[in-house]
């Protein structure tokens, strides 16, 4: 099983074991004036499962080799404004590493 399906499992079943096991411990989600490290990230998971934040849903695979995986999805957030997101993941030891998206608004 790869990293996508091993991470689109973890969401799923909002399994915060499983998704640490596919996130490197020196995991980092860049943005263009931040950056947010594995504890971050795991803090918005967890809100995002609870319903507090966004709501995701619809991933697909682009591609995934030993080095990347890109991703796209549709998420929500709590305003209830939708977005589709294309996220883009280094892969490092078969785990995900570096992470960084675009999310465009879908008009309503």
């Amino acid at each position: 099983m790869g990293v996508f399906e091993k991470y689109v499992d973890a969401w799923d079943t909002k399994d915060e074991d499983a998704m640490s096991a596919i996130t490197h411990e020196d995991y980092m989600y860049l943005t263009l004036d931040s950056l947010v490290a594995r504890s971050g990230l795991f803090r918005e998971f967890r809100e995002g499962w609870s319903g507090r934040t966004w709501a995701n849903n619809d991933f697909k695979l682009v591609i995934e080799t030993d080095d990347i995986m890109v991703m796209t999805f549709f998420e929500m957030d709590e305003n209830g404004k939708k977005a589709f997101r294309t996220e883009a993941c280094l892969l490092q030891d078969g785990k995900i590493w570096r992470s960084s998206s675009k999310a465009v608004l879908i008009p309503q």
